[in-house]
């Protein structure tokens, strides 16, 4: 090689540690964690709602959505199925399920949407308006998740 050719064989420290850290968050940022963390929060919402028939509304927001963990009973589900005649009055369904919880789920998703924001999308004047709007989600979740 002369010595007025570039070497574009050296190491550049801004470019590989550029690239570990899209590499590390694509998993995060994939479609298919939304997905699965948007049918865990339906799952959780369904479940913590039948809760109420049982337990006070506070107790419940407190157990199921503001924890990061939450055993589901299934009696609440006996119930669900109870009130449409499916099964017995007097149906009991022993056991519960260990579930994620409403911060560990708020918390995957806010990073999920974060990485996404990282890894997938640019910033330009025509993409303003869908940048803001998830600006607004994030400032959302991160006051939920400081004053609740």
């Amino acid at each position: 090689m002369s010595e007025t050719e570039p070497n574009n064989n050296k190491y550049n420290p801004n470019k590989n540690s550029q690239f570990t850290l899209m590499k590390l968050l694509k998993p995060l940022a994939s479609l298919e964690l939304t997905v699965v963390l948007f049918v865990f929060s339906l799952v959780l919402v369904f479940a913590g709602t039948l809760a109420q028939v049982d337990n006070p509304i506070w107790t419940a927001v407190s157990d199921y959505f503001r924890s990061f963990y939450v055993f589901i009973p299934n009696q609440v589900f006996a119930r669900f199925c109870q009130t449409f005649r499916w099964i017995s009055p007097t149906a009991q369904w022993p056991g519960s399920f260990p579930f994620p919880g409403g911060w560990t789920i708020g918390g995957l998703m806010l990073a999920n949407l974060l990485a996404a924001h990282a890894v997938r999308f640019k910033f330009s004047m025509k993409r303003i308006g869908i940048i803001s709007i998830h600006a607004g989600i994030i400032l959302l979740m991160l006051g939920e998740l400081i004053t609740g």
